[in-house]
């Protein structure tokens, strides 16, 4: 409950929550998932365009994007308040994804979430 306060604060406040992924087609369900939910200022980042603007003009809310949208994007925002999420976190490190997103969010809180592990690569007793 205090979460979705904040997100529907009154002024524009609050913080930005970035939820990023690495296909277009996961972005499109965590979206869809969000709004079943009635996530209040809930927004998709259609290009890389779209996102350089939203953080850019400061919107707050959640974000929903990919990790390829902040290839090349500079410094974007510097509020301490933003927080990005991380699925799939050890694809999203290749090549300059990981520092280029680290350029664009310096201040924020990064929070990378690694895939899932292969049920063959757990011992015995975790397959029970």
């Amino acid at each position: 409950m205090r979460a979705r306060r904040r997100l529907t604060a009154a002024g524009g406040g609050g913080p930005t929550v970035l939820i990023v992924v690495d296909r277009v087609d996961l972005a499109e369900q965590t979206a869809r998932q969000f709004l079943t939910t009635g996530m209040p200022r809930l927004r998709v980042a259609g290009s890389k365009k779209d996102l350089q603007k939203m953080l850019a003009e400061d919107a707050r809310g959640v974000i929903v994007t990919t990790i390829f949208k902040f290839e090349d994007a500079g410094f974007l925002n510097d509020r301490d308040n933003i927080v990005v999420l991380i699925d799939e976190a050890h694809r999203t490190q290749e090549g300059t994804l990981g520092a280029d997103l680290g350029l664009v969010i310096l201040f924020g809180l990064i929070a990378s979430l690694p895939a899932s592990p292969c049920a063959m690569s757990l011992p015995a007793p975790m397959l029970a």
